[in-house]
């Protein structure tokens, strides 16, 4: 009887360890196929996109990161450059320190690499509109070959997509306007199916806004969103969910949708209410916020802006703002000066690209 004990004991015993076991031998078979495969991995990847696409990708190194995106096995990309095409080798249009590509743990195993999230972290992305209305990274990426010609060796399924660090520009060749933000940290969630595709935006950066080498008064703003958008594949079309926008201390919230068929056609609503100046002094240039910090103010302030209008081949939308204040005052923190009963209203409407720096 005790002999039957001992016996059932040391199989439970042996039960647990192999339980306990069998998934720590799994993953590190899985570890250890992607850490001698990483070079065949990476050099298949470059080398089928390269091949694919009108532009030309370079990367410096590679190595296994098993944390950086668990439970993903990680690949990080050392030092990829993008070019937007292979005859010259100008200035790249991409150029980050690292990208790490998440792979599934079970496809690296079977040989069908599925893309799950990316990271990319430290560096430039220059997106540069030219007078036709092409952009040069959609250019670079475009295929040269049919997609039912394209290889299926490597799926593209995200999940999602980190910024670190990035520093994204825009510039206009048309009209000479740079809008340039550095992205801080910014993450994006994607869902999707055949019709459309759902994604979650958060995101922390810095907005400079240049005409001409003339910096508007979007300089040096400091900008974080939160937003939900839905894309429609079929139609081309983006809906932005009501979402907010906090630009230095004014929270503003928002919605919208940018219809990419129709010329990159922009309709953004955002709004505001606050009890303080903050909404104007997060619009106002930053030269001027010494002189506003000196005041203690108060006051029913309103703020409705809307952004409508065609983006490309040409075109440039227009805003719409209007402002309202009541029952406002200010008083000096040095002087103890006072100004009471302050009210006023305002409308704006201009081009983008007509909105200059304030004085």
């Amino acid at each position: 009887m005790k002999f039957n004990f001992l016996k059932r004991r040391k199989f439970w015993k042996r039960f647990i360890v192999g339980l306990v076991a069998l998934p720590i031998v799994l993953f590190s078979t899985v570890v250890m196929v992607a850490y001698f495969k990483q070079d065949a991995i990476v050099q298949k990847l470059v080398s089928k996109l390269n091949g694919d696409f009108v532009g030309e990708i370079e990367v410096e190194d590679s190595h296994i990161s098993l944390f950086e995106n668990f439970p993903y096995i990680s690949i990080d990309l050392d030092h990829v450059k993008v070019y937007e095409d292979k005859e010259l080798h100008k200035n790249p249009i991409v150029d980050l320190e690292d990208v790490y590509a998440g792979f599934d743990l079970w496809t690296i195993l079977s040989g069908s690499y599925d893309i799950k999230v990316l990271e990319l972290k430290n560096g430039y992305i220059h997106i540069v509109q030219h007078e036709d209305g092409e952009l040069n990274i959609v250019h670079a990426l475009s295929t040269t070959k049919p997609v039912e010609e394209i290889e299926e060796d490597f799926h593209i399924n995200l999940k999602s997509i980190e910024l670190i660090g990035v520093d994204i520009y825009k510039l206009n060749e048309s009209n000479n306007l740079i809008v340039e933000s550095f992205v801080d940290h910014a993450e994006l969630a994607f869902k999707s199916n055949d019709e459309h595709v759902l994604a979650s935006i958060s995101a922390k950066m810095e907005l400079n806004v240049i005409k001409d080498g003339d910096t508007t008064f979007f300089k040096h703003k400091h900008l974080s969103i939160d937003s939900e958008v839905e894309y429609l594949k079929e139609s081309e079309f983006l809906i932005i969910n009501p979402s907010e926008l906090e630009l230095e201390h004014a929270t503003f919230t928002g919605e919208g949708s940018i219809d990419f068929a129709d010329d990159f056609n922009v309709d953004v609503k955002l709004s505001a209410r606050k009890e303080n100046f903050e909404l104007f002094m997060a619009l106002a240039p930053e030269e001027i916020h010494p002189v506003l910090d000196e005041y203690e103010n108060a006051g029913d302030i309103v703020f409705d802006v809307e952004v409508k209008g065609k983006a490309v081949n040409g075109s440039t939308p227009h805003v719409y703002a209007t402002f309202s204040c009541k029952d406002a005052h200010f008083e000096n923190n040095l002087t103890h000066k006072k100004l009471d009963e302050l009210n006023f209203s305002g409308r704006i409407r201009k081009p983008l690209t007509q909105i200059k720096r304030m004085t």
